[in-house]
């Protein structure tokens, strides 16, 4: 757990996680890309505990990182929301080798509300790591929920 934790993240909980266009979104159907959680399989995806943020400071934090983008030169990018899930929706996908993804505390300095998700090592082929991804897009798939 992080130095800044408000405690362990419980199976009870919902995460989020800020959408931007064209990265993660399909432009045809306005439901994020299967590619949005590629980043499951080996850093972690960021997420945020909503118990610990508020919508308004989730929109707060995407348009931050939108300037940052921006600034950056990728001005191809707009914020379009975020997508939620429960942490026990995510804790229950499981395969032959158990539980395919931990959701853990990584709290920041400036951002207690942050978590990460991680898939679960086992001895998986590129196909089964495909799938289980699936399963984690289906808890999270739909159109960003969006705030003014």
């Amino acid at each position: 757990m992080s130095e800044f934790s408000p405690g362990v993240v419980g199976d009870d909980e919902d995460v989020a996680r800020n959408v931007y266009s064209p990265i993660h979104i399909n432009n045809e159907t306005g439901e994020v890309l299967p590619t949005f959680f590629s980043d499951v399989k080996d850093k972690g995806l960021s997420v945020n505990r909503i118990e610990h943020v508020s919508a308004q400071g989730m929109r707060e934090m995407g348009l931050i990182k939108l300037k940052t983008d921006l600034a950056n030169g990728k001005t191809d990018r707009t914020y379009e929301g975020f997508v939620r899930a429960k942490v026990d929706n995510i804790r229950a996908v499981s395969d032959e080798n158990g539980r395919s993804f931990c959701v853990l505390d990584t709290a920041l300095e400036g951002n207690v509300s942050h978590a990460d998700v991680c898939q679960s090592m086992g001895i998986r082929t590129r196909s089964e790591n495909k799938e289980i991804r699936k399963k984690l897009y289906d808890i999270f798939s739909g159109e960003p929920q969006k705030y003014s």
